[in-house]
């Protein structure tokens, strides 16, 4: 007997995500699904009392679909095929709606009236002209879904390669798109279009968003560019599941508005992808300051089996990304921002129920570089952790550089708190982590038990402390606030050195102020006995790295660009599917900092 399997590349995508999980030790019991308040975005209908649970049928099983190409080309784009039986719908702006729009010589004018012509569950395409812009237009409220996960609705564009994406910019006040609670899409798809603010937008009303909350599964954004706009993905509560969304090569550039809080952010998703996206500046603009509320990217709590991987994070408001929920954060880029998170949440939802599972996953092979304070107030936190349940949660490989200019007050390479979530800290490992010319090492806040209770399987193993500097209110390179410390933390191995012109006592132990501080004989005779101190060995004035004073600028140099910083931003802003340059991706500039440092290269 002959079976054939047939795989599209969402589902080797999703195969993929799921391998990254289970090597991170992430499997997540999933929690409690309670939703934090919801971002003022626009009305939507008051959701009812939710009804007595009734048994649900079970659902009969989809045809297999026909094998067909994979959507994913050599170059990691995905490729959608129209299906057997669906239409291609083009719009042009020099159509007329009165067109049937199904070929390139008979184009509809306008988004609503190509809209109209598409079929629900059909798999169709409605392809916007390249160099065509719709001003003041927008998808409206969307209900239609795709084939299947092979056979998506796409909204993406045809035409002339050489042309730019076809522009929808909505009018003042105006989404992009929304698929509201109580309507249900699946295997809907958008690609390759350039969604922009209005000329006029000044922050006064929020920018235009695709705002996804229709129950179903498969939403796929690819190859856009949000340009002074944003995407959010929200389950709200008492609607059905939102599942597998994807989020990948996109650029967001710089949406804002008064008062903040516009980000890319997930609520209630179940199993997500972020990849190879640049996200730059969100939030915030000249006229609007930064501020503590507003991220790059805001994942909340009550996700689940989510991968942040590959992307370029730069400039943000406040933290890189807030990965509330755990999951996978790996080979991330993150560039001028105030800190990242993980698992860790301050503000309302701290309490939340959903929060009772804790999270796990991990954190692999990142870049942090040049940390920023958030409108004055310093920060400079590489990772904030908490709520890390017994699956652990893998930190591993990442790279902590130049923190010259958050200030002192508050920065730190990594920061633990057991107390933030009910599930405490459990199976942390810290393992071959870099941290060159950084204010503070790792701290670690003590208990409200005052007993570590909640914290097992701490290890930090390996890693260098190089040209470390300390903060106002703390050590160079370790700092453990609480008294019960000897059997809950392990550490093995790990080199430290500090910047010849500080003189700021290495280590903190048993308590949060100076009388609880230490040198580095009391530290290896106490706490770590393999622990090396290069300030007394002749190899670290020789130089134990190969090439450590690289830097953004000095990378754009080396690859064509004028040597700044606006350089840089401005061709990470310039990717897309017809002009993709693989040297302003994630992954090249961490193998360039990683060889800088004589690290072993990202495949």
């Amino acid at each position: 007997m002959k079976i054939d399997i047939v795989l599209h590349a969402e589902d080797l995508r999703d195969f993929e995500r799921i391998a990254y999980a289970i090597k991170s030790l992430q499997p997540n019991p999933g929690p409690i699904p309670i939703p934090s308040p919801t971002p003022d975005i626009g009305p939507g209908p008051t959701p009812e009392p939710e009804p007595e649970p009734e048994p649900e049928p079970k659902p009969k099983p989809e045809p297999e679909p026909k094998p067909e190409p994979d959507p994913a080309s050599d170059a990691g784009w995905s490729e959608w095929v129209l299906a057997p039986g669906a239409k291609a719908i083009h719009v042009a702006a020099s159509g007329h709606d009165g067109n049937d729009g199904l070929s390139k010589s008979s184009p509809v004018q306008s988004l609503p009236a190509g809209v109209a012509l598409l079929t629900d569950k059909a798999g169709d395409h409605l392809l916007l002209r390249r160099g065509d812009r719709f001003a003041g237009q927008d998808f409206g409220e969307w209900t239609l879904s795709g084939k299947s996960r092979g056979a998506p609705l796409l909204i993406g564009a045809y035409g002339d390669d050489a042309n730019p994406r076809p522009i929808v910019q909505p009018a003042t006040g105006g989404q992009i798109l929304v698929a509201r609670e109580g309507t249900r899409c699946s295997h809907v798809a958008i690609s390759d279009i350039h969604f922009k603010a209005p000329d006029d937008h000044d922050g006064s009303v929020r920018p235009p968003h695709i705002i996804w909350r229709a129950e179903g599964s498969g939403f796929h954004v690819e190859g856009c560019l949000f340009d002074g706009t944003a995407m959010i993905a929200q389950r709200i509560d008492g609607y059905g599941p939102i599942k597998a969304v994807t989020f990948r090569r996109n650029v967001v550039d710089k949406p804002f508005a008064v008062g903040g809080r516009v980000h890319i952010y997930w609520q209630h998703i179940t199993g997500g992808t972020l990849e190879e996206n640049y996200l730059y500046h969100l939030g915030w603009s000249s006229t609007v300051p930064d501020d503590r509320y507003t991220h790059n990217a805001y994942i909340t709590h009550d996700c689940t089996d989510i991968v942040f991987r590959r992307n370029i994070s730069m400039a943000a408001s406040s933290h890189g990304v807030q990965l509330r929920c755990g999951g996978v954060m790996d080979e991330n880029v993150f560039i001028d921002t105030a800190l990242q998170s993980f698992g860790f949440v301050l503000g309302g939802s701290k309490d939340h129920s959903a929060r009772n599972a804790g999270v796990s996953g991990s954190i692999r092979n990142n870049l942090f570089t040049d940390p920023k304070s958030i409108d004055g107030s310093p920060r400079g936190i590489g990772l904030q952790v908490g709520n890390v349940n017994q699956s652990g949660l893998n930190i591993s490989g990442n790279m902590f550089l130049d923190d010259i200019r958050s200030g002192e007050e508050n920065s730190c390479v990594m920061e633990f708190d057991a107390d933030n979530g009910p599930a405490g800290l459990h199976g942390v490992t810290i393992t071959n982590n870099l941290a060159d010319n950084w204010r503070g090492g790792i701290v670690i806040h003590e208990t409200a038990s005052g007993s570590c209770s909640n914290i097992s399987g701490f290890s930090a193993r390996g890693n260098d402390w190089t040209n470390m500097m300390g903060a106002a209110s703390r050590p160079l390179f370790v700092s453990i606030h609480d008294e019960h410390y000897a059997d809950t933390f392990a550490f093995a191995g790990n080199r430290y050195h500090r910047k010849e012109s500080e003189t700021e006592i290495g280590f903190r132990v048993g308590g949060k102020t100076r009388y609880a501080d230490h040198n580095f004989g009391w530290w290896k005779e106490n706490m770590e006995p393999t622990a090396t101190d290069l300030i007394t060995t002749e190899s670290f004035a020789g130089g134990i790295y190969p090439d450590p004073d690289r830097t953004i600028t000095a990378y754009d140099a080396d690859m064509g660009g004028e040597g700044s910083t606006a350089s840089f931003v401005t061709r990470c802003k310039s990717q897309q599917r017809t002009a993709w340059d693989k040297r302003y991706t994630a992954i090249e500039v961490l193998n360039y900092f990683r060889a800088g440092y004589g690290k072993e290269l990202l495949a």
